[in-house]
């Protein structure tokens, strides 16, 4: 895997290809060793949006806010934004 050129919130560990980063700015794994940690992470994300609006989120604030990424990780998570609710 290649090195990205950055480091966790600490600066104690290199990211590399596919390392998977929590909200915390930490390492949680890599997508090609765990890959379930994609659909962790992309309910991690879910709910701290959904505390944040009040509610559960629409395609429209997720896509908006500046702490999610592309709705791609819903998409192959939950096949689509109607499987979220």
């Amino acid at each position: 895997m290649q090195y990205t050129g950055l480091k966790d919130k600490n600066s104690l560990s290199y990211i590399y290809e596919g390392d998977i980063i929590g909200v915390d700015g930490l390492i949680r794994g890599n997508k090609y060793e765990n890959p379930e940690l994609l659909q962790d992470t992309t309910i991690l994300l879910l709910r701290d949006l959904a505390q944040r609006v009040g509610g559960i989120p629409t395609k429209k604030q997720w896509l908006e806010d500046a702490r999610t990424p592309s709705d791609m990780p819903i998409r192959m998570n939950f096949g689509n934004w109607t499987n979220v609710y």
